[in-house]
């Protein structure tokens, strides 16, 4: 009697809990799935502590399910903040198209980039207003842009110190109950950058997958939520017993037999929340069943809730049972409404065990015998739970060793890493200093070899410079003699201009007697007509063995008309056309008369033949090309031609009675008799031109000259003028002066001048041409072949640049210009 006495006396005070523990147990009771803040953190030590911040879709159908989750497992002391990363799109729509924002005007793009903000403003304000119609909360909304959804996250609980944030962690679509990770790359992302301090939650179709728990020291860790059962069902060995049924329950519960039970732990559905349900206690004419809450792990704030004055936390890690720092735990029979009080491991633990046994086996009715079983059975229970304490306490000893052992290694590792750096770099300039060592002592030695030979030369250079004194006395006396022979030169060369001027002069009035004369035998026949068996007989019977050449309308042939030298050019009688070159040819020759045009000695109709004077020397492409092995025309003769071909042309050109167009002025049409004076022929194809706006009278549709000497806008256009010609006379000149082949000449002497070059594509078989009079040719030859004709010059300015140069070389045969 006197134990039950004790017991009774000490249970007055320890089954009555005072009234911030009932408050506090009410607390969990009433809300057993709100979200509440960690209880490490004091309410209003941060405000961001009593915020959920919902990080949600554009599409409220995307991210409804999430919310309403959101909304069923947090309390209304809780703010709810809406939280949208707006991405800019980066393809705008326009007319039916899409374009990229950059290549788009910026009125354009501010006036989509409005719309956009619009259309999002109105999403959010969706969630907004669904957050009080589902459970009348007032919802705020944090809305961030950039152009990556996880670095806007990131960058939003960075900037507003985000304690609490839940995101969805994949589609809706790809929900799984096996699903135990996110797997969008987002929430990855955001697992991985977001700051340790902010717990994530990470849901998925109305369900959570997993949390990760903000850590001080910057590594949060994943976890997933856990219930850990608190009603274990008892049963009474003795049928007989008068303890009721409902107390042994309570008793097994609180201190388990350990041969009998082991603790366990128990997984339940994170996203539903909720702890496992009651069952029934005992009544009349019921089973002997009992049924405990389980506790409920708070999803906002740690692992499991307990009282503000009493915090005796379990967790269930791997079957093993971790000892807790909190003083006592406060529970709840739900059977009789009383409070257990179960005391902490540092207090003294034999003294309120037999309190609280005595005071439960004296409301029980227990007999001794259950009573000793029962205090062996606290007492093993006490054992395993200090066992389990001090082998957590060695545990986390050992790990914090391993980890200062592990920091150590890194230390000695990275002042070894710098330890071989800092002898590498040792080791490489002291390498450098001895290769720079040795090129001091190469160069020492090559400069005193050096120094060695410089004596040697010494002697000489002196002797030398004794030499050197002699020959400059000598080259002086020379050097007066030369001056003297330079002035008397200089005298002579005077009197020879003199003497030159008048000749050009004189050849000039000459030249004028000459045209007077041409214009007044003009539309007289000054040319024999022969017979077909007199051409014939002069060439053999058209022998080919005296074929001289052969052109596009027929062939010529070296003849004997008497004791006369001549070329028989017999065209083609079978096609229009060499009737039409007969009599044009003709018609020109027989009207103008000009020393650089060819004679027309007669023709013969009957064959359609021309005769006309024999050129021993060939055409100007057979000598610039050497055929038969013909040595190469000088400088000077080259000049001369040059110089005549142009005079001829101005002659055509400028002819007040018959202006004419040669058409097809090529080096294979130029003849060069035996003093290698050059005669224009082959009028074949020429073109009448009216004078008054030096056009052609005549539209060719067909090019009948040769491609390369053509003018390209005659190519184009088909129509004919003078300045065809001198584009013709430009390829000619540039062929003159480098002896190249006319394709892409005007290109390559374009460039050499540009480059300052010139005399690197001058032909040097001409001989050493004057620099600044081939310089004065290239550029006339480059003006006459541009490729609109109003940018070349006339026959007249092209004569008018020509004549100085042809005096500067000396040759005053060639002033000769010829006037209409």
């Amino acid at each position: 009697m006197d134990r039950k006495s004790s017991v009774s006396s000490v249970g007055s005070s320890s089954f009555f809990s005072t009234g911030s523990s009932r408050s506090s147990l009410r607390e969990v009771e009433e809300e057993p799935r709100t979200p509440e803040a960690a209880p490490s953190r004091k309410e209003g030590e941060n405000g961001e502590d009593d915020k959920i911040h919902v990080a949600v879709e554009k599409d409220f159908k995307l991210s409804k399910a999430n919310l309403v989750w959101v909304l069923k497992n947090t309390p209304r002391t809780k703010k709810i903040v809406i939280v949208h990363v707006h991405v800019p799109a980066q393809m705008i729509p326009m007319m039916g198209a899409w374009f990229p924002a950059d290549q788009l005007k910026s009125q354009e793009v501010s006036a989509y980039r409005q719309i956009e903000k619009a259309k999002m403003e109105k999403a959010v304000n969706e969630y907004v207003k669904n957050c009080s119609i589902i459970k009348e909360v007032q919802a705020e909304k944090l809305v961030i842009e950039a152009d990556d959804v996880c670095q806007g996250l990131v960058l939003l609980i960075a900037q507003h110190k985000i304690t609490n944030l839940v995101m969805g962690a994949a589609a809706d679509k790809k929900f799984s109950k096996k699903m135990k990770e996110p797997m969008s790359k987002k929430a990855l992302l955001v697992q991985e950058q977001a700051d340790p301090s902010c717990n994530l939650w990470f849901v998925c179709k109305g369900n959570l997958i997993c949390t990760r728990e903000a850590s001080p020291t910057g590594t949060g860790k994943m976890q997933t939520t856990r219930v850990i059962p608190r009603a274990i069902t008892a049963q009474s060995e003795r049928s007989n017993s008068k303890t009721p049924p409902s107390f042994l329950g309570q008793l097994f519960n609180f201190f388990p037999n350990t041969s009998q039970e082991k603790f366990r732990h128990q997984s339940v559905s994170a996203a539903s929340g909720s702890s496992m349900p009651d069952l029934p206690h005992e009544g009349p004419g019921e089973s002997s069943s009992w049924s405990r809450e389980g506790i409920v792990i708070d999803l906002w704030g740690g692992i499991s809730r307990s009282s503000q004055s009493s915090a005796y936390s379990m967790h269930s890690v791997n079957d093993e049972v971790l000892s807790s720092t909190s003083s006592m735990q406060v529970v709840r029979d739900e059977i009789n409404g009383r409070t257990l009080v179960l005391p902490s491991l540092q207090d003294s633990e034999d003294s309120h065990q037999s309190l609280t046994l005595n005071h439960i086996m004296e409301d029980a009715g227990l007999d001794d015998e259950l009573y000793i079983d029962l205090q062996h059975a606290v007492k093993e229970a006490n054992n395993l739970t200090r066992e389990a304490y001090e082998e957590a306490l060695r545990r986390q000893k050992a790990e914090r060793d391993l980890h200062d052992a592990a920091q150590k290694v890194k230390t000695a590792e990275d002042l070894y890493t710098m330890e071989m750096k800092q002898r590498k770099e040792i080791e490489e300039r002291l390498s450098k200093e001895k290769r720079e060592m040795e090129e001091l002592r190469k160069q020492q030695n090559e400069m005193f070899e050096a120094l060695q030979k410089a004596d040697k030369q010494k002697a000489t250079l002196e002797q030398q410079v004794i030499d050197s004194n002699r020959i400059i006395r000598d080259l002086e006396n020379k050097l007066s003699d030369a001056h003297y022979l330079l002035i008397s030169l200089q005298s002579e060369y005077v009197e020879l201009r003199r003497e030159r001027d008048d000749a050009i002069k004189k050849a000039e009035e000459l030249h004028q007697k000459l045209e007077e004369m041409a214009t007044s035998i003009q539309g007289e026949e000054s040319f024999f007509e022969f017979s077909y068996s007199e051409l014939e007989k002069a060439t053999n019977n058209f022998d080919d063995s005296l074929k001289i050449g052969e052109g596009g309308y027929g062939s010529v042939y070296k003849g004997t008309l008497g004791q006369k030298t001549v070329a028989i050019k017999k065209l083609n009688s079978e096609g229009m056309q060499g009737q039409k070159e007969f009599h044009k040819e003709i018609n020109v020759l027989s009207q103008l008369r000009h020393p650089n045009l060819v004679n027309l000695i007669g023709t013969c109709v009957e064959a359609w033949a021309l005769v006309y004077d024999f050129f021993p020397n060939g055409s100007l492409e057979d000598r610039l090309t050497c055929k038969d092995n013909t040595p190469p025309l000088t400088w000077q003769i080259r000049i001369q031609v040059a110089a005549e071909i142009c005079s001829a042309l101005n002659f055509l050109h400028s002819n007040k009675h018959l202006s004419v167009v040669h058409g097809d002025l090529k080096p294979a049409n130029i003849l060069l008799d035996a003093n290698f004076v050059s005669k224009l022929g082959d009028f074949g194809i020429c073109r009448l031109v009216q004078s008054n706006n030096n056009t052609t009278l005549y539209r060719c549709t067909h090019a009948l000259g040769t491609f390369v000497y053509m003018d390209p806008e005659f190519l184009a256009s088909g129509e004919i003028t003078p300045l065809s010609d001198i584009y013709s006379f430009g390829i000619i000149l540039l062929r003159l002066l480098t002896g190249r082949s006319p394709f892409g000449i005007n290109r390559a002497v374009q460039q050499a001048l540009n480059k300052g070059c010139l005399s690197d594509i001058l032909d040097a078989s001409a001989g050493n041409w004057p620099y600044v009079e081939a310089k004065e040719l290239a550029c006339l030859g480059l003006r006459c072949c541009e490729i609109t004709r109003r940018s070349r010059p006339d026959a007249g300015e092209a004569w008018n640049l020509l004549e100085p140069l042809v005096k500067s070389v000396s040759l005053p045969e060639l002033s000769l210009k010829s006037s209409p």
